[in-house]
């Protein structure tokens, strides 16, 4: 006598269907949960992509502005179309060489005027429009998905635009701001050292460049008999003295709002100290700023600068810790320092294009000497 229950067996393969539905549907929950967060993080990442591409578009539009030579050697980057034009080249290979680095495509890019309120052309397009002083850069990123292909999501994407604009800087590190500006100072004209160590200041402005190679590469003194203590500042915000407090000052600069022209007091500090020597060139192959003046007063520990403006510059080398005059007088880099040998200096490029917080917003006439900022506006 057969006394299976054929009912029974429907409910068991119900019961089946229905887990196995349910089995589905918690794995696309947990796939939104996965993937979103991660698709989350992914957006991100592509806007801080579009940022950085706007940034670096800019930053060689800056170098424009300034009045500095087109440069003629290679960008890290592949422009996507043929533009004769080296400015606009080099726009294009930033902006995309960007993009590449943060592993985006660039889907578009264009020149805008000061505000990033109107387009005025394509980047690449053949020549940098009449009152260009922004770029607009558009990312796209796709990228695979984890659980999400149990329902037949196999890939996602995010996309973003930022647009930064080249402005005139007014403000040096912003309160809650860490910059790189070190405590140490020049003259605003070129410059060497006499024979007894004393300064020997030129006529003519430091040279700014946007090609960062050894032909361009300036030599900047640090004499001996100053004025001052070799040009080594005294940070408003600093509170220590000596040697330990130079170095400090030099490794973790201090957040100081400085009103431009200001009158900043001398360092006490050692800089002849090797630890000096080392701080500084922690900054090598890094964009930093250094402070200028065209005025001293007073005398010895009581001597001020009066600093006008901050030039950015591209520290390659520097030689504080004595015994440095076959360094300071020998390639790469020009004038050399000439002097004793106990004179010191700084090698690097100078350029007038910087990344700051605080710039301000207005049309910049091309050959400016006023100090040059990049800002994200949106």
């Amino acid at each position: 006598m057969d006394t299976s229950n054929p009912r029974r067996s429907r409910e068991h393969g119900q019961v089946l269907v229905l887990f196995a539905l349910a089995l589905v549907g918690l794995l696309a929950m947990t796939g939104v949960v996965i993937d979103g967060g991660n698709a989350w993080a992914q957006q991100r990442q592509t806007q801080n992509a579009s940022d950085s591409a706007a940034e670096a578009g800019s930053v060689i539009l800056a170098q424009r502005l300034a009045g500095a030579t087109a440069p003629s050697t290679s960008y890290a980057g592949t422009c996507p179309t043929t533009t004769g034009d080296l400015w606009d080249l080099a726009v294009c290979q930033a902006v995309y060489g960007a993009g590449g680095y943060n592993a985006v495509s660039v889907t578009g890019a264009y020149y805008t005027n000061y505000d990033g309120s109107q387009v005025l052309g394509n980047v690449g397009g053949g020549s940098v429009p009449s009152g260009a002083q922004g770029i607009r850069a558009t990312t796209r990123k796709e990228f695979g998905t984890y659980l999400a292909r149990v329902v037949g999501i196999n890939q996602l994407g995010t996309g973003a635009e930022a647009t930064a604009v080249v402005g005139i800087v007014k403000t040096y590190c912003p309160p809650g701001a860490v910059c790189g500006t070190l405590p140490v100072t020049f003259p605003i004209q070129t410059s060497t050292c006499a024979g007894n160590g004393t300064l020997q200041v030129g006529k003519n402005p430091w040279p700014v460049t946007s090609e960062f190679i050894a032909g361009t590469e300036s030599i900047v003194p640090l004499c001996k008999n100053g004025p001052g203590s070799v040009g080594w500042l005294q940070w408003p915000c600093s509170t220590q003295n000596g040697t330990p407090g130079l170095i400090s000052e030099i490794s973790s600069p201090c957040n100081a709002n400085i009103t431009l022209p200001a009158w900043i007091d001398t360092s006490d500090g050692n800089p002849n100290d090797q630890g000096v020597e080392d701080a500084l060139n922690a900054y090598h192959g890094k964009l930093v700023l250094l402070p200028e003046f065209d005025n001293t007063r007073g005398t010895g520990n009581n001597l001020q600068y009066h600093i006008t403006q901050f030039q950015a510059f591209m520290l390659d080398w520097a030689y504080t810790a004595g015994n440095n005059h076959p360094q300071c007088n020998s390639a790469p880099g020009t004038p050399f320092v000439d002097g004793n040998g106990s004179n010191g200096c700084v090698k690097g490029w100078w350029t007038n294009a910087i990344i700051t917080g605080s710039v301000e917003i207005g049309d910049i006439s091309q050959g400016t000497n006023q100090p040059l900022g990049v800002q994200l506006i949106r």
